[in-house]
């Protein structure tokens, strides 16, 4: 990873904010209130998987995974989904891609789902309770600025240390073999090469 931090979060989730309202109000301009809301969520979204991508040390999947996740996007609101559904396929969009990028366990990416689900129960109460765009980004965003602090792994050096030192001790020469090479290619897809 390229120095994410939580302040390049919250940044990023104040740029995306102030934007949301003008954006909003151009889209409305050519469509429909509901279709300019879809629209304009969509290009937050996709402004913030932008971020995302731009900050991730990717190898494998440098091409695949942004053209993936921005199909999904796209496909969405060309199927003219429900805004709910519209705004969980956003969301659910966000939470793999940033599972993808960051996370090497299920617990990690178990908790940034929680932290997703979080932000998007607190962007639907901005919502109702003010009516304001910008209030409902801010609060996703804010707390999605918060993923910085989830672990890549639950695993410590020692379990990690002592599970290899436990398949080395039993002389199986294929699941070093084996271990070697799940830990090349981790660092192959990480860019930790060397």
């Amino acid at each position: 990873m390229k120095s994410t931090t939580l302040f390049s979060g919250i940044v990023i989730a104040l740029l995306l904010s102030i934007i949301s309202s003008p954006l909003l109000a151009l889209a409305s301009v050519f469509f429909n209130p509901l279709t300019a809301m879809q629209l304009t969520l969509a290009l937050i979204a996709t402004g913030y998987l932008i971020y995302l991508f731009s900050k991730a040390n990717l190898r494998a999947g440098k091409i695949f995974l942004p053209l993936l996740s921005f199909s999904v996007l796209i496909g969405a609101l060309f199927f003219k989904l429900t805004f709910f559904s519209l705004l969980l396929i956003m969301a659910a969009t966000i939470w793999l891609v940033r599972s993808v990028i960051n996370y090497k366990s299920v617990i990690s990416t178990i908790v940034d789902g929680a932290l997703v689900c979080l932000g998007f129960g607190s962007a639907l109460l901005a919502t109702f309770f003010t009516g304001s765009l910008f209030v409902a980004v801010w609060s996703f965003l804010l707390l999605q600025a918060l993923y910085v602090f989830i672990p890549r792994s639950f695993l410590t050096k020692e379990k990690h240390c002592s599970e290899l030192s436990d398949s080395s001790t039993h002389g199986d020469p294929f699941a070093k073999s084996q271990h070697a090479a799940e830990e090349a290619l981790r660092r192959l897809a990480l860019g930790n090469v060397g």
